[in-house]
This record gives structure tokens, C-alpha cells and sequence, in this order.
């Protein structure tokens, strides 16, 4: 290889952020993504520390009489999170991973988090209208969700150049 063409690549190996700009998508993907794991990790945080102390309290469910000590609303919200809240989580976390989760998704998210919430004083406060309406509700907004999944053709559509290519091709930029 002569000179010019390992100076050329050497160069191509150092390229700094302020050469290929993130693109706007890209930004609303991280933000919206980012938004909705930070208000995740705090639930799913929540969840495991009252599971916890559940399970500590109980015995793991054996003291019967323990278990009726217990605030009620706790059990109720652990319930909540594993069966009503799970299915719908599970699908727009795939839909982070497939790079599709933008504002739409984002506030289809955060929809299902305060309807977690509404649910889980529904169940306490045991009215079974409300409780079918807000189990509808996430049903709908999980169908959203795959509806979002296959609407969309899975890229980031700037312009922006992509790394990879640049590194493989240093003139082609």
C-alpha cells in the first residue's frame, strides 16, 4: 500500500462525531426510547422491592396470617404488573429492539403505565366496569403497538451517512 492510502485510512479510522451529525430520528428514537425505560426501571424497581419485602414478610407465601397484615393495595399492584402490565411492556420493548419506538410508541407507553396505575386502584377499589374498561384499553394499546411494528419499514430514513459504510469506503463519503 503506498503512503497517501494508509494516511487516507488512518484518517477514515479517526473520524469524530462532528463529521456525520446524529440525525433528528435518531435523537427521537434515544429520547423516546430512554423516557419510557427511565419510567420503567423505576416501576420494575418498585415491583421488585415490594415483591420482596412480600415474599420476606410472608415467609414466601407460608404465613397465611401475615398475608392478611399486609397492605391491601401491594399485593393488588403486584398482580397488576405480572399479569396486566407484562403482555403490553413485553411488546414495546420489541419494538425498541426493532428500532421503531418514536413519539407515537412513546406516548402508546407511557398510556399504558398510567393505566397500570388506574387499574390498580380499580382492583382495590373492586368495580369490575372500570376494571374491564382499563384491560380493554390496554388491549388496545398493545394492538398499537404491533400495528406501529409492521407499518413501518424498520430504518432510520435520513440522510445521514451511515459509520460502517464510511470505515469501509474512506473516499466515499
Amino acid at each position: 500500500m503506498e503512503k497517501e492510502d494508509l494516511r487516507t485510512l488512518e484518517s477514515a479510522m479517526y473520524i469524530s462525531d462532528a463529521d456525520f451529525p446524529v440525525s433528528t430520528l435518531q435523537n427521537r428514537f434515544k429520547q423516546s426510547s430512554t423516557a419510557l425505560l427511565a419510567i420503567t426501571f423505576i416501576l420494575f424497581f418498585a415491583y421488585s422491592g415490594i415483591k420482596f419485602w412480600i415474599h420476606r414478610k410472608t415467609g414466601f407465601g407460608n404465613d397465611k396470617a401475615a398475608m392478611q397484615e399486609l397492605p391491601e393495595i401491594l399485593p393488588i399492584f403486584v398482580r397488576v404488573v405480572e399479569y396486566d402490565l407484562a403482555p403490553s411492556l413485553l411488546v414495546f420493548f420489541c419494538i425498541m429492539g426493532l428500532g421503531e419506538f418514536y413519539v407515537f410508541a412513546a406516548i402508546f407507553g407511557y398510556f399504558i403505565i398510567c393505566v397500570g396505575a388506574l387499574l390498580t386502584i380499580s382492583y382495590k377499589m373492586n368495580k369490575p366496569q372500570m376494571i374491564k374498561t382499563f384491560r380493554i384499553m390496554l388491549v388496545a394499546f398493545t394492538v398499537c403497538g404491533f400495528f406501529n411494528i409492521f407499518i413501518d419499514n424498520m430504518i432510520f430514513t435520513d440522510a445521514s451517512p451511515d459509520r460502517l459504510l464510511s470505515f469501509a469506503y474512506p473516499g466515499n463519503q
